[in-house]
């Protein structure tokens, strides 16, 4: 196994870490529950099988990933894999043999080492996922906030919007008033935190406290205008619970098509996990570094137990992800209060959750989906230059068009094209030379290099002396920079003496 991750700025005190990871696991949760339901349905699987997922997820991932702000549990992108599984096998108990055995699978991609994929994948293209899914959070998310909801569940990705003429018609002014409301405490409760040092609360909480009270104000003056029904959180009855659990039947293990199903989702969700865990690193403040061989072992038990238990497939995902760290989650303890509560929810909390408008969530998922797709990060993107800009772009056209996969797909194919102008080869040398590890560049260097320049960078040992020399290279990819970046940033923590040649900005 890799080692742990580690942060550059320290690791966060157990204290530090239930402070924030607490309250953070509270905002994933609320944003998790809808979701799980939502995925599920629109699956073709029981309800209950979402919400088994997201316990899973939460449960069983952080206890063997070293992922710090990943949260797992069902993933919209694999929806569409879910149901045709399911239709091709013929019952959700036959796809659930297929998932125990995509869970191995996963497990034995992980033995094997092959996490290192994800170094395959431009940033160009994760940058350009984590920004389409903010702009799709954004699209559908406004029909809730105005109180569209005859599809009472909303999703990460998939369906598109509803008819415009439709939604005007059913729009419900006190949703509105909820969501803006929700949105105004977000936005002020996070300048007050920030001009005071912080807080213990997150401002996600405090915008579901004050959507929850504002609706509940509603009532009171006129119960016509509160909101209720089809507008609310709608947590499955416990009772259903034994009829909703589709526990696998053995004697599908030998079938040759639910092996096929299982190794499509053995790949989509290995690929999917691997990119969402890539992005969190990204915007992990503490600039921390998942290992992927390690997360794709996690993530294997994980979606086995899911079948055995008669839940849907497990990956990590990027909004409840991204939703945890803007409330402040510093390690995995936020993932594990988030399937805690989801278990809870079996048991006594359904009650509560279900005095939630989703117009509520909705405004916290509008605010997220807006960091992550702002007119700062486009700008950002284009300021990065013509081959990070176009896989970036073609990655958000494709997402949201498509799907999470071919938008991803679509984006890898416009960065490989633009790679294969620069020819193929080896582009990095190691040697040594006068007591000196020397890691020369040569030629152009695509961003593929990235992963062949990370495996030379691995296999220096501690307390040596490194040179990274790039003055043969005729043009290296900002992803390759990065790479060398980060190795310099972190040669303390293995004692070595690094040297940058040739590349501006990181010497």
């Amino acid at each position: 196994m890799e080692n742990q991750a580690s942060s550059s700025h320290g690791t966060p005190s157990v204290i530090e870490s239930v402070r924030f990871d607490v309250p953070a696991g509270i905002v994933a949760f609320l944003v998790a529950v809808p979701l799980c339901l939502g995925i599920a349905l629109a699956s073709g699987a029981p309800l209950l099988a979402g919400l088994i997922a997201g316990m899973i997820g939460g449960l069983v991932v952080p206890l063997i990933s070293r992922a710090e702000l990943s949260v797992c549990g069902p993933a919209a992108g694999l929806a569409a894999v879910v149901l045709a599984g399911i239709t091709s096998l013929g019952s959700f108990q036959a796809f659930t043999v297929a998932l125990i055995l995509a869970g191995l699978i996963q497990v034995g991609m992980g033995v094997l080492r092959l996490g290192k994929l994800s170094g395959w994948f431009p940033t160009g293209v994760v940058s350009g996922m984590l920004a389409a899914i903010g702009v799709l959070l954004i699209l559908k998310q406004i029909p809730h906030a105005v109180g569209f909801d005859r599809d009472a569940f909303a999703v990460e990705d998939g369906a598109t919007s509803p008819a415009v003429n439709s939604l005007l018609a059913s729009i419900n002014p006190t949703a509105i008033i909820v969501a803006v409301t929700a949105i105004a405490s977000l936005i002020g409760w996070d300048k007050f935190a920030k001009s005071r040092g912080g807080s213990l609360v997150p401002a996600p909480l405090v915008a579901v406290l004050v959507g929850v009270g504002v609706n509940e104000i509603a009532r009171l003056v006129n119960p016509t205008f509160g909101l209720s029904g089809e507008h609310m959180v709608v947590i499955p009855p416990i009772s259903s619970f034994t009829d909703s659990l589709a526990l696998p039947n053995a004697a599908t293990f030998v079938r040759t098509d639910v092996w096929m199903v299982a190794l499509t989702v053995a790949a989509v969700a290995s690929i999917e996990s691997l990119l969402n865990v890539e992005a969190m690193d990204k915007l992990d403040p503490l600039s921390r570094r998942s290992p992927m061989n390690r997360e794709l072992v996690a993530q294997g038990i994980a979606n086995t137990i899911s079948g055995l238990l008669g839940g849907l497939p497990v990956t990590s995902v990027v909004v409840r992800s991204s939703a945890a760290m803007q409330a402040g989650a510093r390690t995995r303890g936020a993932a594990f209060y988030h399937g805690l509560l989801i278990l809870l929810t079996f048991v006594a909390l359904a009650p509560l959750l279900e005095r939630i408008p989703l117009s509520c969530l909705a405004a916290i998922l509008l605010v997220t989906g807006y960091k992550l797709a702002s007119p700062f990060v486009m700008k950002a993107a284009w300021k990065e230059g013509f081959e990070h800009f176009l896989p970036f772009a073609a990655t958000i056209v494709g997402v949201v068009a498509l799907d999470l996969l071919k938008g991803v797909a679509a984006g890898l194919v416009v960065a490989l094209a633009l790679a294969v102008r620069r020819g193929l080869g080896p582009v990095v040398e190691v040697a040594q030379e006068e007591g000196h590890f020397i890691v020369r560049l040569v030629r152009d260097v695509p961003f593929f290099a990235r992963a062949e320049l990370q495996a030379a960078l691995d296999s220096i040992p501690p307390a040596a002396s490194v040179i990274v020399d790039a003055e043969q290279a005729t043009s290296v990819h900002r992803d390759v920079r990065e790479t060398v970046r980060d190795f310099k940033k972190n040669a303390a923590k293995r004692s070595l003496e690094v040297e940058v040649r040739g590349l501006a900005g990181v010497s």
